[in-house]
């Protein structure tokens, strides 16, 4: 049997072709009245047709699905970072926007919200609308500050939406270069077992003193940390001879270590840096896995349309992945690695297990 296809607009109605033909024989020799009757009759017959989603061709799809693409249509976006101006977070976000600008149709803004070691930042934006126009830099130090008794933080990053994970920057232990103790990661582990070591760190409860501690329960070194908060003045520290390793980022360390005044001695990550492809792992060295960093990237407000925040993410990796980019971070030794929001959530996990695992150390 023949069919005719009647389309309108996003519907699609096959009516058998003898069924036409009778309804215009019908039509042509009835009077005005019943052609009246007849139209209207038709009218609704194609009102209350079932529409057919199309299977293939060039039929349209009817979707329930919102589309975001060119969104937020020129509209401003607020970066809100968890530190102040001219740090590496700042600057890490600072050297994407012209990556972010190709990515969204939209304008930027970056407002810089130090205070409690990110917290301020946090609870300021914990409440702002999930509509993508607030995003919210955040770092993995997150999920544990609340491990700690004393905090009167109880949020977690469960509390927002996750998105990408722009920067690991992975935690290191650096010498003065004219130290004669020891020349080499192993020889300053075997000094350590038998000595106490100093380390300069900018506070407990951070992955500079964690990893100190995290050293000692695995290899029964005798490393101790000495907060130092200023970083000028923990490097002084160590290249005058007051104190033994400093403990940072590479990022914090590598200007020292270009100029001559530090050598580093181990990365801890499951890869050498790329930064510092000359420079062993822990597990290299002892046979023992320890990852320690400090990993940052995006969030916004929990509870945001999930195809919004599927467009959001997918943006944001483009951006972070552009080979342009990440050439500028290494030039300034920040080591871009992009996670979606579950591996960057499982960064979070990880941290907060290591600090489990030396809250005695910590008084917690």
């Amino acid at each position: 049997m023949h069919t005719s296809v009647i389309k309108s607009g996003k519907y699609l109605t096959l009516m058998p072709l003898w069924k036409i033909d009778m309804l215009i024989l019908l039509f042509l020799e009835k009077g005005e009245n019943m052609r009246k009757v007849l139209l209207v009759c038709f009218m609704v017959a194609l009102v209350f047709a079932l529409p057919l989603t199309a299977q293939g061709g060039n039929e349209t799809v009817v979707s329930s699905s919102p589309s975001y693409e060119g969104w937020p249509h020129g509209k401003n976006i607020t970066i809100n970072v968890c530190s102040g101006a001219g740090g590496s977070t700042d600057l890490g976000v600072r050297l994407l926007l012209p990556y972010l600008q190709e990515q969204f149709d939209a304008t930027f803004a970056v407002r810089n919200e130090s205070g409690g070691s990110g917290w301020v930042c946090w609870l300021n934006h914990i409440a702002d609308k999930p509509d993508g126009l607030s995003l919210i830099l955040v770092n993995d130090t997150m999920d544990y500050v609340r491990l700690n008794p004393n905090s009167p933080h109880k949020e977690s990053s469960d509390d927002f939406q996750l998105l990408a994970c722009e920067v690991v920057d992975i935690s290191a232990l650096a010498i003065r270069t004219n130290d004669k103790r020891f020349s080499t990661y192993q020889e300053l582990v075997e000094y350590a077992k038998k000595n106490q070591v100093t380390v300069a760190v900018s506070d407990l409860g951070n992955e500079d003193a964690n990893v100190i501690y995290l050293m000692n329960n695995k290899l029964g070194t005798k490393f101790e940390p000495v907060v130092i908060a200023s970083s000028g003045q923990a490097v002084a520290s160590v290249i005058g001879g007051h104190v033994d390793v400093y403990s940072n980022n590479i990022a914090s360390c590598s200007t020292q270590v270009k100029e001559g005044n530090l050598k580093p001695m181990v990365v801890f990550n499951g890869s050498r840096s790329n930064l510092w492809p000359d420079v062993p792992t822990f597990e290299e060295v002892t046979g023992i896995k320890l990852n320690c960093h400090s990993a940052r990237g995006f969030m916004m407000p929990k509870g945001g349309d999930p195809a919004l925040v599927n467009h959001i993410v997918d943006c944001l990796k483009k951006a972070i992945e552009n080979p342009e980019f990440k050439k500028k971070m290494a030039e300034t030794y920040l080591e871009v690695v992009y996670y979606g929001p579950e591996d960057f959530k499982k960064l979070f996990k990880e941290a907060a297990a290591d600090v489990v695992a030396i809250k005695s150390d910590l008084g917690w």
